[in-house]
């Protein structure tokens, strides 16, 4: 399903189903990434 939104979707489509996956994986990949970011 989300899969499917995606492609129907484009570019905006790839970045919801890149959101999601983010949302996923975000309680260990934010804190790394905004450490980075901000050191």
């Amino acid at each position: 399903m989300a899969l499917r939104d995606a492609e129907s979707g484009g570019a905006a489509g790839r970045f919801d189903a890149a959101r999601v996956s983010l949302r996923a994986s975000a309680p260990f990949a934010l804190p790394a990434s905004l450490a980075r970011q901000w050191k």
